[in-house]
């Protein structure tokens, strides 16, 4: 299992997804990367999917929030998230 994949998983630790293709970068490509932990402040369900809910996270740095969507709706309740830490991208465009 690739590095990448060992992150994933350890991210995903309530449900282990494995994919047919990893996509492998360089160390320099990683370096880039800024991952950060962030505090799930509101959550909410997107109007017309049953996959997506809209994440209010608290990044603890001068009060930063950030709004971040994900589709991880038919796994999580809305509810279960609250409270909790994640890793996001802070970079990520």
């Amino acid at each position: 299992m690739g590095l990448a994949m060992q992150i994933f998983s350890i991210l995903n630790s309530k449900h282990w997804i494995l994919y047919n293709k990893i996509i492998m970068i360089n160390f320099d490509d990683f370096s880039k990367i800024e991952l950060k932990v962030a505090k799930v402040v509101t959550v909410e369900r997107v109007d017309g999917s049953n996959k997506l809910l809209k994440l209010q996270v608290d990044l603890g740095e001068f009060g930063m929030t950030r709004q971040i969507l994900a589709g991880i709706g038919k796994v999580y309740a809305p509810e279960e998230l609250i409270g909790k830490q994640i890793v996001i991208v802070a970079n990520l465009e």
